[in-house]
């Protein structure tokens, strides 16, 4: 691990746990899409059943993870 950086992500920014990007199931509108969040703490605001952000590839959500604005 090198800067906290994790699988490729940095970690969550309110609560510092580890982010994962995760591809959405067949089924729902988004199929097929990525989103990437916080897997620590289910009560933090990064928390991967918060975000509501999709992107069209893992790469853009890491990237887009990576380089949000810090609190």
């Amino acid at each position: 691990m090198t800067n906290g950086i994790v699988n490729g992500l940095k970690p969550c920014p309110f609560c510092g746990g580890k982010a994962v990007v995760l591809q959405l199931p067949v089924g729902i509108k988004s199929q097929g899409m990525y989103t990437v969040g916080c897997i620590e703490d289910s009560m933090c605001f990064g928390h991967i059943s918060h975000v509501s952000m999709t992107f069209v590839s893992r790469k853009t959500a890491a990237d887009t993870w990576n380089t949000r604005a810090s609190l």
